[in-house]
Parts: C-alpha cells; sequence; structure tokens
C-alpha cells in the first residue's frame, strides 16, 4: 500500500502524471490532513506525515503552476514559507476545517465549461469553495515574513512588564481568532489578519506600525473568497481551554536539529522561540519579571 506521508509517493505521482499527461502547464490538489509547521499528507495506515522539508524538496524537483492544499493549515505562515523560492501560486485554508471544503464536482464541471486559463482556475477554485479558500503568489512569501519578523521585533521590545506580558497574552489567546483541533492535546494556531487587525490600534506606536504595514500587505498578497487570511502556531494546547507552557523542540529557532525542523522555525528570529529571550514567543511564554 502507498504511504502518502512518504515524499517518495508524491514524487512518483508527479513523474507520472508528466510523463504520461504531457501539459503545458500543472495544477496540483493535495487533499487531506494538514499538520502546519508539522507536515501534510498525513497517512493514517502507516501514522506517517511528509515533512514540509520533504514537502519543499518535491515542489522544488516538480514546481505546479498552480498549487491547492485543501488541507487543515495550508494557508499556515510555515507551510508556505517553505514554498518562498519557487514561483507557483498557492491556495488553500488558513484553518482547520472537517473534510474537504471545494466542491470537486460542480468546480470541476465549471472549470471545463470555461476556457481553461489560469484566471478561470482562480475563479472557480474560490466561487465553488465551501470556506473562505485564499489565493496568493510564492513571489509575495518573503516581504510577508520580513513584515511578521518586525512585528515579531516590536512586541517583543513592548513586553518589558510582567502586566505588559499578561495583556498581550490575553489578547492572542482570548481576542484574535484561534484555529485548534477538537482533539488534545493539539497544536493552537491564530488567523494573522486577525491579529494585526486587533494589533494595529495598539498603544504601542511602534506595535501598531507594524501590524498596520502586516496588515497592508496581507491584504495586497492574499486573495480570499471572504477575508485575506493566514495562520500561524502560537502554543500547544493541553485542552480545551488549557495552553501548553513550552513548544515542541522542533519549534524553537536555536540552530540545532535544522534538518528536522522546517524552514520558517530556522530562519525566524522574532516569532519562534529561541532560547535567548529575543522574539515574541520568547516574550510571551518564557520571558521572566
Amino acid at each position: 500500500e502507498l504511504d502518502s506521508g512518504k515524499n517518495d509517493t508524491l514524487k512518483k505521482f508527479i513523474e507520472y502524471c508528466h510523463r504520461d499527461y504531457e501539459a503545458e502547464n500543472y495544477a496540483l490538489f493535495l487533499w487531506g490532513i494538514g499538520s502546519g509547521w508539522k507536515g501534510l499528507c498525513y497517512d493514517g495506515t502507516s501514522n506517517t506525515i511528509m515533512s514540509l522539508s520533504d514537502f519543499g524538496d518535491v515542489m522544488e524537483l516538480y514546481t505546479p503552476n498552480f498549487l491547492v492544499l485543501d488541507t487543515d493549515l495550508g494557508m499556515s505562515f510555515e507551510t508556505l514559507y517553505e514554498l518562498k523560492n519557487l514561483n507557483m501560486t498557492v491556495a488553500g485554508f488558513s484553518g482547520i476545517n472537517q473534510g474537504s471544503c471545494i466542491n470537486y464536482e460542480t468546480f470541476l464541471k465549471r472549470f471545463c465549461e470555461s476556457d481553461r486559463s489560469y484566471g478561470a482556475l482562480k475563479k472557480t477554485l474560490i466561487d465553488y469553495s465551501d470556506s473562505n479558500i485564499c489565493v496568493m503568489e510564492t513571489a509575495k512569501i518573503n516581504p510577508l515574513f520580513e513584515n511578521l519578523e518586525a512585528l515579531g521585533k516590536s512586541l517583543s521590545e513592548y513586553i518589558d512588564t510582567k502586566d505588559k506580558q499578561k495583556a498581550v497574552m490575553n489578547e492572542f489567546l482570548s481576542n484574535i481568532i484561534l484555529y485548534k483541533s477538537s482533539s488534545y492535546p493539539c497544536d493552537g494556531y491564530i488567523d494573522v489578519m486577525d491579529m494585526t487587525d486587533c494589533l494595529r490600534y495598539y498603544e504601542d506606536s511602534e506595535v501598531s506600525y507594524s501590524a498596520g504595514v502586516l496588515y497592508d500587505s496581507i491584504s495586497a498578497s492574499v486573495t480570499g473568497k471572504m477575508d485575506a487570511s493566514l495562520s500561524i502556531h502560537i502554543i500547544p494546547y493541553i485542552s480545551a481551554s488549557v495552553p501548553d507552557q513550552i513548544h515542541s523542540e522542533y519549534y524553537i529557532s536555536d540552530g540545532k536539529k535544522k534538518e528536522r525542523k522546517c524552514l520558517f522555525v530556522n530562519d525566524s528570529m522574532y516569532w519562534c522561540p529561541t532560547g535567548q529571550n529575543q522574539s515574541l514567543l520568547d516574550a510571551l511564554f518564557y520571558r521572566l519579571f
């Protein structure tokens, strides 16, 4: 039986399509369970998941023109950043959904009735999705990452007292849209657009400015059925209302075990925990006063 969690399975499938179905352009649809920074294409039989690093290697070898991630957290910052050096369009969902959110029967029928252009694919995909699918070009990922890091740095510098730490923690875990599974333990993700919307009028001018820049850049870069939306990991949860106190060692940007971490974690200085008390997650979960 094939193992969807192995990148060789995806590689051989794409090679088969290229060999037997030659075309000028290719769109790759991946449906299933996604786990944000941990990977995607989970295989329930073998209990394996394709790491973002392995997925990125396949995409670098066989870059489709259009990639659709019909998975949980397909439009997470961590997933998108793995594709930052490639030239393609990515579509997917930022949250956690049960089952497919694309009405494939209607989508394929309408697309085949169109001129089958890039624009028709994008429009039909958005029109016949049952949830807020978002679309963006990979060329936009690096600027978004830089703006996210700037916001993380501003927030980390702002949190210089216990009261500020509690206030920002409450903002993130209580007032911002949170995505998490109904089974615990699980990872918690926040909606980045909602985060920036909450913070762009914050009392600290550096925080509000950085949040406004990121808000504007997402608005200009991401097209959504409803609102532009991306997600990002904030903290694991041990129960419905109880966040954990620590992150996985593979979500810490400390230069260790780099080969087992996704590109986002290895490159982040001001979002992921660093162990050096400099990032936002350092300031929220590990900084002592």
